[in-house]
C-alpha cells in the first residue's frame, strides 16, 4: 500500500472520530464559569443531585475559566474553535450552553456589555449572570434575601450559616474553607438548604425588576434558568 494510500485513511479515521465527538457534544452541556473552581465544583455536584433524583439523565462539561467578567466573554471563542493540523480551524458545536459570570465591582457599562456581547455571540445560551456575586445564589439555598449586599457581606453571611449548620467549626470561614470545597453543594443540601427554595427566592427577587439594565438589577441573579434548564433534562422536578 502507498504512502498516499495509508495518509488517506488515516485521515479518513481521524475525521470519523472527530464526526463522532461532534455529535457527542451536541448532547453535551458546556458550562463557562468566570471563577475557576466554586461555580464548576456546584455544577459538577448538582448535576450528580439531578441524575441520582431525576427520571433522566443530562451531561455537562464545567470549565472555570479563572478570568474577569470581561475576560471571560472574550475568550469563549477558545471553547468553540480548536486548531487541526489538517483540517485548519474546526468549529464544536455545542448547542447547549450555560455562561455563569458575577458583576462584582465592575461598572454597568462593562456588566451590561457582557451580558449583550454573550448572548449575541450564543444566541441559544443561557447566561446566569448574578449581581453582586455567585454567592448570592448559595444563601438562596436557605434564605430570601432582597438587601443589596457586597460579596465580602455575601460571604459573611454564609459563614454564619455554615458555622449553624456544622459545616464549618467556629474557626473556619467561607472565604478560606467553602469557596474550594468540591462538596460544598452537597452539604448545603444535607443541612437542609433546598434547591427548590433556591429557585424560588431567585424568581422572587426577580419578579417585576427591570432587567434591561442587569447592573441595576441588586440583588438578582439568573442562576435559576441555568438550574431549571438542566432539570428539565435530567428528569427532575423543581
Amino acid at each position: 500500500m502507498g504512502g498516499d494510500e495509508i495518509f488517506k485513511r488515516k485521515r479518513e479515521g481521524r475525521k470519523r472520530r472527530l464526526e463522532d465527538n461532534r455529535d457527542e457534544r451536541k448532547t453535551e452541556w458546556l458550562v463557562v464559569c468566570e471563577g475557576s473552581r466554586t461555580e464548576p465544583d456546584y455544577f459538577n455536584r448538582l448535576v450528580e443531585f439531578l441524575n441520582e433524583n431525576g427520571s433522566g439523565k443530562v451531561k455537562i462539561r464545567a470549565e472555570g475559566m479563572g478570568r474577569n467578567t470581561e475576560d471571560l466573554v472574550k475568550h469563549l471563542e477558545d471553547f468553540f474553535v480548536f486548531n487541526d493540523e489538517l483540517y485548519g480551524k474546526i468549529r464544536i458545536p455545542y448547542e447547549k450552553i450555560i455562561l455563569v459570570f458575577d458583576k462584582d465591582s465592575f461598572g454597568a457599562n462593562q456588566f451590561n456589555t457582557a451580558i449583550r456581547r454573550a448572548g449575541q455571540l450564543y444566541p441559544s445560551s443561557i447566561v446566569a449572570w448574578s449581581n453582586e456575586s455567585f454567592e448570592l445564589w448559595l444563601c438562596l439555598h436557605y434564605d430570601y434575601i432582597d438587601a443589596a449586599l457586597g460579596r465580602n457581606d455575601y460571604n459573611d453571611r454564609l459563614t454564619g450559616i455554615f458555622r449553624k449548620k456544622g459545616i464549618f467549626s467556629k474557626n473556619q470561614n467561607y472565604e478560606d474553607n467553602g469557596k474550594n470545597d468540591a462538596l460544598l453543594f452537597d452539604k448545603i443540601i444535607e443541612t437542609g438548604g433546598s434547591l427548590r427554595k433556591a429557585v424560588r427566592n431567585a424568581k422572587r427577587l426577580m419578579d417585576g425588576m427591570n432587567i434591561a439594565s442587569p447592573a441595576k438589577a441588586v440583588p438578582a441573579t439568573m442562576m435559576y434558568k441555568a438550574v431549571e434548564a438542566l432539570a428539565r433534562e435530567a428528569g427532575y422536578k423543581i
